[in-house]
């Protein structure tokens, strides 16, 4: 089965709350949001090039496990938990890819119907 991965990406366009918000993803909501989804690990950035785009991504097993992660309850109170805290100019949206390993040097993942590859180093496999 190939892995699946959720991505959040949130806009904190207010730089002096930047900080706080990396508190806050780092010590409270990605801990829970792994435990809550049942995600296989989780990891988040900042983007290089946009110092106020911020990426969360969580790994699963397979797209059913993700599926069933992000249609229960716990995702609407994920949701709520950051727009209690955080929806003052900031926004968030996420995307679904699924990762097919096609061989040792790229792997083939799909997003809202689109076809991309992903060097190796850039997976793990």
């Amino acid at each position: 089965m190939p892995k699946a991965l959720f991505v959040v990406r949130a806009t904190v366009t207010d730089a002096s709350r930047r900080a706080a918000f990396d508190a806050w993803y780092s010590r409270e909501h990605l801990p829970d949001a792994v435990k809550s989804f049942g995600a296989e690990k989780a990891w988040r950035y900042w983007s290089l090039t946009d110092p106020a785009l911020h990426h969360a991504m969580y790994q699963f097993a397979d797209e059913a496990a993700l599926d069933r992660a992000t249609k229960g309850e716990n995702i609407n109170r994920l949701v709520a938990d950051f727009n209690r805290d955080w929806s003052d100019g900031n926004c968030f949206s996420t995307q679904v890819v699924v990762f097919n390993h096609a061989g040792p040097d790229c792997a083939i993942a799909r997003q809202a119907g689109t076809t991309l590859e992903v060097r190796a180093n850039d997976v793990e496999t």
